[in-house]
């Protein structure tokens, strides 16, 4: 119901919508990459919005726990190797609170498994003097896979 906030009547906003197209990477045998998508958030805004991830072992079951995300992904740590973990986000906004997204699920791999890419490129706008010589500056950066195409089309 909206109402004119000059009357006296508090004007309320309309409900936060739910995180969809949650999908998640394993990256090691104890990290997975989550990511989805918030229709109701503004890129170009700068509002108070955040994420409540909440994720949960399931084969063998284990506690719930819960994460904190600023951005429409995160990277959860110390999980268990060789474990199905279910997934679910819901959008926070001041007082306001979404309902979760759909559940998803994934297992961590045992061990060695991985979907990392380590990719370094190298700069020459960054130069450093060392005993007199030049010396070329090299970044390194650790990505899921599914950013390789990005990567891959960067030219420096």
């Amino acid at each position: 119901m909206l109402a004119n906030a000059t009357a006296g009547v508090s004007v309320d906003s309309p409900p936060l919508m739910s995180p969809t197209s949650v999908r998640s990477k394993v990256l090691s045998p104890t990290t997975v990459w989550l990511q989805w998508t918030d229709r109701g958030a503004d890129e170009t805004a700068q509002d108070s919005r955040y994420y409540n991830v909440h994720y949960q072992a399931v084969q063998p079951l284990g506690k719930a726990l819960s994460a904190v995300a600023r951005h429409q992904h995160v990277i959860l740590y110390n999980l268990a190797p060789a474990t199905r973990y279910e997934f679910k986000v819901r959008t926070v906004m001041g007082t306001q609170t979404s309902h979760y997204s759909a559940t998803i699920s994934n297992s961590t791999s045992e061990t060695g498994d991985t979907h990392t890419l380590i990719t370094f490129r190298v700069s020459s706008r960054r130069r450093e003097m060392y005993c007199g010589h030049a010396r070329l500056c090299v970044c390194l950066s650790v990505c899921p896979r599914s950013h390789a195409h990005t990567i891959a089309r960067t030219r420096v």
